[in-house]
């Protein structure tokens, strides 16, 4: 059964899922991302196979300062509406602050496949482009503009194109296999 779902769904085989009488685990290992920096020389060696011979900047050259105010609840649509005074409307503006690493900075980050196929290979790199192409965000505040990655497969021997081909053929002509199946499996 787990095959079965995998075979019609290999998001869910990479993923995992949580059916109704079991557990399916995913076969996708996701690194921690690494920021490429002087400090984390030995790490980005350890997961890009190489570190950069040139200088590396330290990571406090990477972080910097944010501060933003949030608007009042009126402006939120929120509060009761009653007449405003413009003068206390300044004070009512809470500022935030925190901090964030700068753009254009570079994180050295991996997957691992486990029991890896052309399907699941095509799969992990097609939800790739599609994350990519919708903003490819990360944490929290992307409206403001922060966590926008801009990603770089480095792996030259995947024939990238055809795997996503693939996939995104696998999908169309086992859809109503799938949707059969959901049918029976998921009540």
């Amino acid at each position: 059964r787990i095959e079965e779902l995998r075979r019609l769904w290999p998001i869910i085989g990479l993923l995992g899922a949580s059916l109704p009488n079991q557990i399916v685990p995913g076969l996708l290992d996701v690194w921690r991302a690494v920021l490429v920096c002087e400090e984390n020389r030995e790490a980005v060696r350890e997961t890009l196979g190489y570190v950069p011979e040139e200088l590396l900047l330290p990571a406090e050259r990477w972080v910097c300062d944010y501060q933003y105010t949030r608007g009042d609840a009126a402006k939120m649509g929120v509060a009761r509406p009653e007449k405003r005074d413009k003068s206390k409307e300044q004070a009512q503006l809470m500022i935030f602050s925190g901090q964030a690493i700068q753009r254009g900075a570079l994180w050295a980050h991996g997957f691992v496949l486990r029991h890896p196929t052309s399907l699941y290979l095509g799969c992990l790199l097609w939800s790739l482009r599609l994350w990519q192409s919708a903003g490819g965000t990360i944490g929290s505040q992307a409206a403001r503009g922060h966590g926008q990655l801009r990603l770089y497969v480095l792996d030259g021997d995947l024939a990238q194109e055809e795997l996503c081909q693939q996939y995104v053929e696998h999908c169309r002509s086992v859809k109503e296999e799938a949707v059969a199946w959901l049918s029976r499996n998921v009540k």
